[in-house]
């Protein structure tokens, strides 16, 4: 609720997520479908920004002329993201073009 946006930010925005996927996947994981989704979420609380990225998604921020990016994609082709997901579960099949 509000009291926990107000005390832990990061965490009501994971609890949040984490709902999200639970529910996706309560839907497509009985149909045997392969679907994916992303997510982006920012959370502004008392000037700070607080976000969240699944998948191939991403947050910029402009500044004038300029674009900074917040956050990185979760693309199974970036090795990053190859060795989050093999060391989350050492199963995924990864293929040669970097998708699951």
């Amino acid at each position: 609720g509000t009291e926990q946006l107000q005390a832990d930010p990061l965490a009501a925005l994971q609890t949040s997520v984490l709902k999200a996927e639970r529910e996706i996947l309560a839907k497509f994981l009985p149909a045997r479908c392969k679907a994916g989704s992303t997510l982006l979420a920012l959370l502004l609380v008392d000037d700070k920004m607080h976000i969240a990225n699944v998948g191939d998604s991403r947050a910029v921020m402009g500044r004038g002329p300029e674009a900074q990016q917040l956050t990185r994609d979760h693309k199974p082709a970036c090795s990053l993201e190859q060795q989050r997901i093999t060391e989350t579960d050492p199963k995924a099949d990864i293929s040669n073009d970097g998708y699951m």
